[in-house]
């Protein structure tokens, strides 16, 4: 029988394990709606200790992504909620899910909008208890600007949640996006 030390450690070796279970969770669901729009479209989740400077993390992180990708960061602004879920609207509802599939059922949108916002309070409230339940809502939600070459418009955001950084991505061909400007700081 382990001693109650070593059950102590081991509940709280598993508290951070959950967070990434959700963080898989949620990349999965992206993917499933990266399919359904189309070939071309990227979406995705990844988690990462938080820095100090979020201008600095992504400087490193950008780097780590490997320069034959042609990825360029440039800044980050901070975001209100109503424009965050704006943005993700514009990316998941565009291809084959286009509005106009949708259009007569705006309960549809809401849906797939309310999952990924619940995504992460579950991430947040599995570090810590009293963590935000929709820190998307509670920000600060901070938009990167992140070029990713001339084929592709794409929006990025970063949430801290306790102690990691989370930056969520949508990246669709350019000529697919129904909004032609370029989604940036």
């Amino acid at each position: 029988m382990p001693s109650a030390n070593k059950i102590i450690t081991i509940l709280h070796e598993q508290k951070g394990k959950e967070n990434m279970t959700y963080i898989l969770a949620l990349d999965g669901y992206l993917k499933a709606l990266q399919r359904l729009c189309g070939a071309g479209y990227v979406f995705g989740v990844r988690e990462y200790p938080a820095g100090d400077d979020i201008d600095e993390f992504m400087n490193a992180i950008v780097l780590e992504w490997g320069a034959k990708n042609q990825y360029t960061y440039s800044g980050h602004k901070k975001i209100n909620p109503r424009d965050v879920f704006f943005h993700i609207e514009e990316f998941v509802f565009n291809g084959a899910i286009s509005k106009n599939i949708f259009q007569s059922n705006r309960v549809t949108i809401k849906m797939i909008l309310e999952d990924i916002n619940e995504y992460y309070g579950l991430m947040s409230t599995s570090i810590d208890a009293e963590g935000a339940f929709h820190p998307l809502i509670k920000g600060p939600v901070y938009q990167l600007k992140i070029d990713t070459g001339d084929f592709y418009r794409s929006f990025y955001f970063l949430v801290k949640i306790n102690k990691y950084f989370v930056i969520t991505y949508f990246k669709a061909p350019k000529l697919n996006l129904v909004n032609k400007q370029q989604i940036g700081c």
